[in-house]
């Protein structure tokens, strides 16, 4: 397959920030771990542990 270069030609896109779009944020972050998944990248444990941090908030320090 051949690699294709796209170039967005259209209005100024505006920025996700994590605040104003904390769902869209998580799900983009969902799929991203599920793909990681299926393309057998991690593992099912790993994928647990990855949606609970997730689901947590992401700190480690304990916030």
């Amino acid at each position: 397959m051949k690699h294709r270069e796209y170039v967005y030609a259209g209005e100024p896109v505006c920025e996700i920030n994590d605040k104003d779009n904390k769902e869209f944020m998580m799900n983009i972050s969902m799929a991203v771990i599920m793909s990681l998944e299926k393309r057998q990248l991690i593992t099912a444990e790993q994928k647990k542990r990855c949606i609970y941090e997730l689901k947590r908030g992401g700190s480690r320090n304990g916030k």
